[in-house]
């Protein structure tokens, strides 16, 4: 896991993105085993999960 979000870094700084330290990052696999196609409803439906983007969003 560590590796890839190494390599999800890396590229985002190449990508321009601004580092905004370890309590901005989340690690998580949404609808990971489904697919694509609905993936994103069980992202949708995430509450928890999106409560934890807008927290790392005000960090």
């Amino acid at each position: 896991m560590e590796y890839h979000q190494s390599n999800l870094a890396r590229l985002a700084r190449l990508d321009g993105f601004i580092n905004a330290g370890a309590q901005a990052r989340l690690d998580r696999y949404i609808g990971y085993f489904e697919p694509y196609a609905t993936s994103h409803d069980t992202l949708d439906k995430d509450e928890k999960f999106q409560e934890e983007v807008r927290c790392a969003d005000s960090s």
